[in-house]
């Protein structure tokens, strides 16, 4: 296992020794360079602990990246930890300034986020079958 330190904004570093079980990364899509953008990580600590890193990424001045980590012991709260992280995220993205000359445009990208994102979560999840949601 690997000793890894996540960056988490507002609080502490989360460092473990852990093996990475999933990971995507945003910075291109579908061929075009993006941004702003998240990177996602899944790892697995020796002691089965699930550690959930996202990082907000954005190249726009005026705007800070964000990092977040949470841990859970089990596999079905590492989507909710997921699907956490990007409502925090985006409250990040500054974009366009608050006018309603700007408010569509606004919107579309906080909906070209959120659909990234979206993906993002599929693919992380379908890499390992500890996410998958088993029915018998």
């Amino acid at each position: 296992m690997a000793e890894v330190r996540l960056l988490r904004t507002g609080q502490a570093p989360l460092q473990f020794a852990g093996e990475l079980l999933a990971e995507s990364k945003g910075k291109w899509h579908k061929g075009q360079d993006q941004n702003r953008y998240h990177d996602l990580s899944i790892y697995r600590t020796a002691a089965g602990t699930y550690v959930v890193g996202v990082a907000y990424r954005t190249c726009w001045q005026g705007e800070d990246d964000w990092d977040f980590a949470d841990t859970t012991t089990a596999a079905a709260s590492v989507e909710r930890l997921l699907r956490d992280a990007i409502e925090l995220s985006l409250g990040r993205a500054i974009g366009y300034p608050p006018s309603p000359a700007y408010g569509d445009r606004q919107a579309r990208m906080l909906a070209s986020l959120r659909e990234r994102y979206e993906g993002q979560v599929s693919a992380v999840l379908e890499q390992h079958d500890d996410f998958a949601q088993r029915i018998d």
